[in-house]
């Protein structure tokens, strides 16, 4: 029963501001341990505390070590392994993103902590790719609008995106549009 109440304690100790702004984090369960302050000392709730939008990454890290993240696992291996995860899962200039967020932490940490990795932004760096646009003509789009989809997936997947390709907005926000939007 300790334990439970343990494992819960992120509800008494965080907002409800919080709590929504770091569900994601949550609903993984890498608050199952947070004790305030405390919780924060370690990799990956530094990492998720200041980047909650990010807790993919943390995923990726515990993909390649089997847990999540303390400093100890912060080793050149690890984190080559982990950048030829990004490098597999994101475009070019994403992993350079996510590399720099990385290092930052680390490197914010690095005097006061043990770090067993003594060349993490060497081994965490990343080029810059110039970006190539691609964009649909104007008769590309329309033969899009005149397709009619069979299936009830299909036709969600065309609405959404005739959204994104007419208004310009991004996926995760037409997700979220409805009538209270429009007005």
């Amino acid at each position: 029963m300790t334990q439970l109440l343990s494992t819960r304690r992120w509800m008494d100790l965080l907002t409800p501001e919080q709590q929504k702004t770091y569900s994601s984090a949550i609903r993984k369960g890498y608050f199952a341990t947070y004790d305030g302050y405390r919780w924060r000392h370690e990799f990956y709730g530094a990492f998720i505390w200041k980047h909650p939008g990010r807790v993919k990454i943390i995923d990726k890290f515990k993909q390649v070590i089997g847990r999540a993240p303390l400093w100890e696992d912060i080793t050149d291996d690890n984190l080559r392994d982990v950048k030829e995860e990004l490098d597999a899962s994101y475009a070019p200039n994403s992993v350079r993103t996510i590399c720099a967020e990385i290092n930052a932490i680390i490197r914010e940490i690095a005097e006061s902590k043990d770090i067993p990795s003594m060349s993490y932004a060497r081994v965490l760096r990343a080029k810059k790719v110039v970006v190539q646009s691609v964009f649909l003509t104007d008769e590309e789009i329309r033969k899009i609008h005149e397709y009619r989809p069979k299936t009830v997936r299909r036709r969600h997947a065309k609405r959404i995106f005739m959204l994104e390709c007419l208004c310009g907005a991004r996926f995760s926000d037409c997700l979220r549009l409805s009538p209270v939007n429009l007005s």
